[in-house]
């Protein structure tokens, strides 16, 4: 296995930091100025996200609706929203209102979900002859057929914290951001690599589906 490191997840991270500080700003701006300039902001912030956005050129790819495109705003509104409200309520006192001790830890737990959009974005498989290469996050991984020692359904329960917030997420779809939203477990496979190494490949949202992926890994079993 050889591991490299992939500038798409950098630029993946830079785009989300360039819009989310837009976004922001954005909701400073309307809290002093009024709507209309904080308007031009966001609109701008929109238009750098879409203008930016990367077309996938892996054969396997999560949505980019569902997995990418609905947690990166659900992230970035919430973020910059509870970021914004103590500055808002402080404005005429001119002086930091106290419920920013309370409001900006939720901001910061707002990026859990751009980190999932992020994530998800980076993913890409590309299937060869001597095994396959997985773009994800910061890494580009070359696995060749021989390195997977198995394979095995995966699944994993929501944190705690996380299935609190199911209530207020209700009604998304049943995809990568909507295994979030209704609470119920992940779903994938797990790759049994040689040194008791596991590699995990989440199916939610996956496209073309998680039969494209089951029908590659069959490869190894052709090879060997």
């Amino acid at each position: 296995m050889r591991r490299c490191f992939s500038y798409d997840g950098l630029r993946g991270a830079l785009r989300r930091a360039f819009v989310l500080a837009l976004v922001v700003a954005a909701a400073l701006v309307a809290g002093r100025f009024g709507l209309w300039p904080a308007a031009g902001l966001l609109a701008l912030a929109v238009a750098a996200y879409a203008l930016s956005f990367p077309r996938h050129v892996a054969p396997l790819h999560y949505a980019a609706g569902p997995a990418v495109i609905g947690p990166d705003w659900l992230g970035i509104l919430w973020s910059a929203l509870f970021f914004a409200l103590p500055l808002w309520a402080g404005a005429e006192a001119e002086r930091l209102n106290p419920s920013a001790w309370l409001l900006w830890p939720m901001a910061a737990a707002g990026l859990i979900f751009l980190a999932i959009g992020w994530w998800s974005e980076s993913f890409g498989l590309t299937p060869g002859a001597e095994g396959i290469e997985l773009r994800r996050g910061f890494a580009r991984i070359e696995l060749p057929w021989g390195a997977i020692a198995a394979v095995q359904p995966w699944s994993r329960d929501l944190p705690r914290w996380m299935r609190a917030l199911a209530p207020l997420l209700a009604g998304a779809h049943p995809t990568a951001a909507g295994a979030i939203m209704l609470a119920r477990p992940r779903r994938g496979l797990a790759l049994e690599l040689e040194g008791h190494r596991r590699l995990v490949i989440e199916t939610d949202a996956l496209r073309p589906g998680p039969e494209a992926l089951l029908q590659v890994l069959a490869r190894r079993e052709e090879i060997g």
